[in-house]
């Protein structure tokens, strides 16, 4: 068979079909198309015939709307944001190192308090150890 009679061959099996679904309204049309050889572009061209021009246009111009909105959003909270960080590590961090330096003065203080409370309640014993290693405490000359 050659490349003209094949050609007019379908073009005759197609207008059968075509004559068929015109007779029988039960048919589907989906029954015939090749969804394989359809690519993205071709649905999304064809969903656009779907709609009205106008409805296209409203659904693009309150898509844009709910954007710009929400990028203005964003950029109010990131600003909120920066200025919650900030203003915590402004106020608080000097809050923080000055409560840990109290505490480790309170610590001082108490371990202060606990080797005077050992000196009067057992100075002999302390001095008996003092003397026994005298270049413990003794001065240094030169």
């Amino acid at each position: 068979m050659t490349k003209k009679s094949s050609t007019t061959a379908k073009t005759s099996s197609d207008n059968a079909q075509l004559k068929k679904k015109l007779e029988d309204p039960n048919l589907s049309d989906d029954e015939d198309i090749d969804f394989s050889q359809e690519t993205l572009y071709d649905r999304l061209v064809a969903l656009g015939d779907m709609f009205p021009q106008h409805k296209r246009e409203q659904l693009v111009e309150f898509i844009s709307e709910k954007a710009e909105t929400s990028l203005y959003i964003l950029k109010k909270l990131g600003s909120v944001a920066w200025i919650v960080t900030t203003s915590t590590l402004i106020v608080f961090v000097p809050y923080l190192l000055e409560s840990e330096r109290e505490a480790q003065f309170a610590l001082m203080e108490q371990e202060t308090y606990i080797q005077q409370k050992a000196l009067v309640n057992g100075g002999g014993a302390n001095a008996a150890a003092a003397n026994a290693n005298p270049q413990v405490n003794a001065p240094v000359r030169q």
